[in-house]
């Protein structure tokens, strides 16, 4: 992650700090709800569940892959193309 949460968090703090002193009262409010509004997207994981379903003589398996990235489930979900598995695609 770029930033670590509690650096973002002093950030945030001493960023609303100054706005206090510095702006009046309708600039503070839109400008807090933009500042909470982008720390919820930076502050939020990417990390989700992917189901692996893989196909072989004409039975399918399901597999979850748990807290991970996207791009990560489908490295895991090729991985199992070599082995036992025929056909392997994410859902």
């Amino acid at each position: 992650m770029l930033f670590d949460k509690y650096y973002l968090f002093l950030l945030l703090i001493q960023f609303l700090y100054l706005l206090i002193l510095k702006s009046n009262f309708m600039k503070k409010v839109s400008l807090v709800l933009g500042v909470l509004f982008l720390m919820t997207l930076a502050l939020s994981s990417c990390k989700k569940e992917y189901t692996c379903s893989c196909t072989t003589g004409g039975v399918s398996v399901d597999f979850t892959i748990a807290k991970t990235t996207k791009a990560d489930a489908k490295s895991k979900c090729d991985a199992l193309n070599v082995g036992l598995y025929a056909s392997c695609a994410i859902k």
